[in-house]
């Protein structure tokens, strides 16, 4: 059985809109963050590859 929060639909959402490269002031206004801190820590493991050191060892 899966489980499921009322907090899945919000955290999955940032996760999907941070692999699509939306900013992390987009993916706090998209969630109603307050804090840009918890849009962050969802969205780290899309951004991964695609931070400021990833890009500059691509070149």
């Amino acid at each position: 059985m899966d489980k499921y929060s009322g907090h899945s639909g919000r955290t999955g959402a940032a996760h999907s809109l941070a692999v699509r490269g939306v900013s992390l002031v987009e993916l706090q206004q998209a969630g109603r963050w307050k804090s840009p801190s918890m849009p962050a820590t969802y969205a780290r493991s899309a951004r991964a590859g695609k931070n400021a050191v990833a890009r500059l060892l691509e070149t």
